[in-house]
């Protein structure tokens, strides 16, 4: 725990940027990282931090963060349309992949080949009109993800739409 304060207060006296208000509180992310024993073999705290923020903001590869895939889900409930529910919805998935994502390779459980295929489904779900029932399925196959009920592999386009045969980038 003495790892998690001194790093919370780095983060905040000057030395560093300051944790970004548009995202999670920094408390969220420090307690997953003290969680796993393992990831502290593996990363140190300040590269963690670095990725969730990267998940959020985006980076130059995929300038498209989070936060810009949340907007952009939300627009899609229409105007008029009852949005706080589908907010929460997107904020606990959101904290959760990137409390995961953003750990070292060799020990996270959710990949970019992961995002890549949910990314999608949302996408195609809000085209389609069920971008609810799509986020609901995500956050459920994260959870099991995460509890090792699923294999990594299981996360595949088809689980979760027809398969495009003119896309060709489909995993």
């Amino acid at each position: 725990m003495i790892l998690g304060l001194s790093a919370c207060a780095s983060l905040h006296d000057g030395t560093a940027d300051p944790w970004p208000v548009d995202l999670p509180p920094l408390g969220f992310f420090l307690a997953a990282y003290e969680q796993d024993t393992k990831l502290h073999e593996e990363q140190s705290l300040e590269e963690y931090l670095y990725w969730v923020r990267k998940f959020y903001e985006g980076t130059t590869l995929y300038p498209r963060g989070w936060n810009d895939i949340t907007e952009d889900l939300l627009a899609a409930a229409g105007e008029g349309a009852p949005i706080e529910a589908r907010e929460r919805r997107l904020y606990r998935l959101g904290r959760g992949i990137a409390a995961e994502w953003s750990k070292a390779n060799n020990v996270r459980l959710v990949d970019e080949g992961h995002l890549s295929v949910w990314g999608v489904a949302a996408g195609r779900a809000v085209n389609e009109g069920n971008v609810d029932e799509t986020l609901d399925f995500i956050a459920s196959d994260l959870e099991k993800l995460l509890a090792e009920e699923l294999p990594t592999d299981a996360i595949t386009a088809d689980r979760y739409h027809e398969p495009d045969p003119d896309d060709w980038f489909a995993f």
